[in-house]
């Protein structure tokens, strides 16, 4: 276990916010261990090259994406994220406004 202070930890969580805005991948994919678990309400997904994966899928299908920071909340090694989606998809070509909350741990 990565013993971090909470404000390592919402800087990290800032710099993958970041890099998702950027659409930067490979940023976001250095985030991730090798053999990282992530479970999504889509699957579980096993390892760096599958996060990756995921990643460029859910990318390609907005044409502008944004997750926009309302709160942070970490203690110990566990960590909290709540966020706007902001973006306009290339299946329906309108603009979605979507409140989601996630959670991130360390």
């Amino acid at each position: 276990m990565i013993n971090l202070e909470s404000t390592e930890m919402k800087k990290i969580i800032r710099d993958i916010l970041e890099a998702f805005n950027k659409k930067d991948i490979s940023t976001m994919a250095s985030f991730y261990a090798d053999d990282v678990t992530y479970i999504r309400s889509e699957g579980t997904l096993k390892g760096k090259e599958e996060v990756k994966r995921y990643y460029t899928w859910v990318l390609s299908n907005w044409s502008t994406i944004k997750l926009i920071e309302k709160d942070i909340i970490a203690e110990g090694d566990k960590a909290a994220l709540e966020f706007v989606q902001e973006g306009t998809s290339l299946k329906r070509m309108e603009r979605n406004s979507v409140f989601l909350s996630g959670f991130v741990h360390f």
